[in-house]
């Protein structure tokens, strides 16, 4: 709070603005006796302490949150029949990695995806870098609306996540760091590929095939794609199930974006108490 107080004109230097030690030191502060003190500080604790607990519960509403999708993946793809395919026999093409260009950020460059627009297996369309080099309009990096896009490098709990392009923004490319696969949309639905890709059983069998000497970036390859296991049921249940998941998935995003607003209402709630101890309003 005292650091608030600072007078931002005093701040110096151009590449890194700061104040200094004589700034600090002729600052004033307010100083009630120490009674008073005492007091103060044991009602901004004892508030703290009530916001702390908020944010606990709201980390472990956030947890559940989490927790409330994967159920109802798991009850969902427990009912399936047992039978599997390779992932291969629903695919159009091969898998393919994407085209990683220098980026500029020139505001009327093209979009290239960055790993993050695939994260938490939904698609982010904020998640891009542009580039201004040249392109090929014959290249196969570029994507098309309901190509499925899964990161093939990343950490143990990340790499294998995967979404739908939905077809914004276009024109795209994808980066290498992306792999492209698409499905023949007479016997299999995208989402309904991205949902069961989520599952526990597809989450199991790539982190038992993700390979690479550093703990922190794991990698699976086209094999590991083609080979997933995948179930063997008709495209008219696949697109039942996408309808009951989204549903689901709306419910979930929902109570994310009242978590997050919490969490500012906390920050802010911080801010006010001790701003109200500071003007003697406690």
């Amino acid at each position: 709070h005292i650091i608030e107080q600072l007078n931002i004109n005093k701040m110096r230097g151009a590449s890194y603005p700061a104040v200094t030690d004589n700034d600090v030191f002729e600052t004033y502060i307010p100083l009630p006796p120490l009674p008073d003190q005492r007091r103060i500080v044991a009602r901004i604790e004892e508030l703290m302490e009530r916001v702390r607990e908020a944010k606990r519960l709201r980390a472990e509403a956030q947890k559940d949150a989490d927790l409330f999708m994967q159920s109802a993946l798991a009850e969902v793809f427990s009912k399936l029949p047992p039978a599997r395919i390779p992932l291969s026999e629903i695919l159009s093409e091969k898998p393919r990695n994407g085209w990683s260009p220098r980026c500029d950020n020139a505001p009327h460059g093209i979009p290239v995806l960055k790993l993050g627009a695939v994260l938490g297996f939904r698609f982010n369309p904020s998640e891009i870098k542009r580039t201004s080099l040249p392109v090929n309009p014959k290249a196969h990096y570029w994507l098309t609306k309901g190509d499925i896009l899964i990161s093939r490098s990343n950490t143990l709990d990340l790499v294998g996540h995967a979404a739908v392009y939905p077809g914004e923004p276009y024109p795209c490319i994808y980066p290498d760091l992306l792999m492209r696969i698409r499905v023949k949309s007479s016997i299999a639905n995208p989402q309904f590929v991205v949902y069961w890709l989520q599952g526990m059983e597809v989450r199991t069998y790539i982190r038992e095939r993700a390979m690479g000497a550093s703990s922190t970036m794991k990698k699976i390859n086209q094999a590991d794609v083609c080979s997933l296991p995948f179930p063997k049921i008709e495209i008219e249940e696949q697109r039942r199930i996408v309808a009951y998941l989204d549903q689901v998935q709306k419910q979930v995003t929902a109570l994310k974006q009242a978590q997050q607003e919490t969490g500012s209402e906390l920050q802010r709630l911080e801010q006010a108490i001790l701003n109200q101890a500071f003007k003697g309003e406690l």
